[in-house]
This record gives C-alpha cells, sequence and structure tokens, in this order.
C-alpha cells in the first residue's frame, strides 16, 4: 500500500523498455523488488530532495542522457508539477542536467556525501538551486560545492575539507 508522504521510485530491472534510471537519495526502506523482478521501488520522503538519473536508448543504438534533481516540495517560487517515468507522483525541478553536466553532477554528489551520506538530501531547497547553478553557469568546481555545504551544514556535523577525496 502506497503512503501519501513518500514517492515511490521504480527502477527497471531485468525488462527491456525504453530506459534505464539510477536514484540517488534518502531512502526510508530497502528497495523492494517487485515479485514479477521487473522493477526494484525505492521510497524517498516528500520532504527531501532526490536525484534521478535516466539513460534513454534512442534509435541507430545513440544513448541519451538525463539527470533530475528533483522534490515534491512545495514554496512560494514551484513551479509546474511534472509526471516522469518511473516515479508514482508528480514532482517539481529543481535542475535538469544534460551532457557533461551529468557527469559533473554525479561528480557533486559524491563529493558531498563523503562525510555523511545522506545529509545533503536533507538540505533547503535554496541549498539545491545555488548547487544546481554552480554546475549550470559556473562548471562548478570542489572547492565551491564544499564552501556552500559547509556554509548550509548543521553546526553539529562535520566540516567537509577541500583537500578530502
Amino acid at each position: 500500500m502506497k503512503d501519501n508522504h513518500f514517492v515511490y521510485v521504480e527502477v527497471p530491472y531485468n525488462k527491456e523498455i525504453a530506459y534505464t534510471l539510477y536514484a540517488s537519495g534518502l531512502t526510508i526502506d530497502v528497495p523492494k523488488l517487485a515479485e514479477d523482478n521487473s522493477t526494484v521501488t525505492f521510497k524517498y520522503p516528500k520532504k527531501t530532495i532526490f536525484v534521478l538519473f535516466y539513460e534513454f536508448n534512442t534509435p541507430h543504438r545513440l544513448k541519451t542522457r538525463r539527470a533530475y534533481v528533483l522534490t515534491c516540495q512545495k514554496d512560494k517560487s514551484s513551479k509546474e508539477e511534472v509526471a516522469l517515468p518511473g516515479v508514482s507522483d508528480k514532482v517539481q525541478i529543481i535542475y535538469q542536467a544534460r551532457g557533461h553536466k551529468v557527469d559533473s553532477l554525479k561528480r557533486c554528489l559524491h563529493i558531498l556525501s563523503q562525510n555523511e551520506k545522506y545529509l545533503i538530501y536533507k538540505m533547503p531547497v535554496l541549498f539545491w538551486y545555488k548547487i544546481c547553478a554552480m554546475i549550470e553557469y559556473y562548471d562548478g568546481k570542489r572547492m565551491d560545492f564544499v564552501r556552500l555545504y559547509n556554509l548550509y551544514r548543521p553546526k553539529n556535523y562535520k566540516e567537509l575539507s577541500i583537500y578530502d577525496n
């Protein structure tokens, strides 16, 4: 039974469809494999941020990559809600990455989740808008990501260093 406080993301598993999906965020339960082994379901709280990485198969064996930073939080600057493949509810897109920006977003998530794996997904939406702007417009650098993380992190969490791997 689905709960209104959560968003469910169904990742294709052993299934021939037009896309593959990787989901990253603050998962609540252990991901569940469907009875027919076709999907793995991840459960995310609606009040957090989560990131989806899609790879779409296109004609002529080309692959199109997209990444989305998503939320279900409503605020004054809320945009229109959209439906994405594999997502149970409509979501708000904070950022959409294409091409090499997808790799920049992956690198950013790796850098910022070194000390506390899930803390970045609890950060305010404004933090994510700033991170995504760094990626999109300034080709975000490690030092910029770490500085912003340290500015927004709760004071009881360890600071990140620009020299950490």
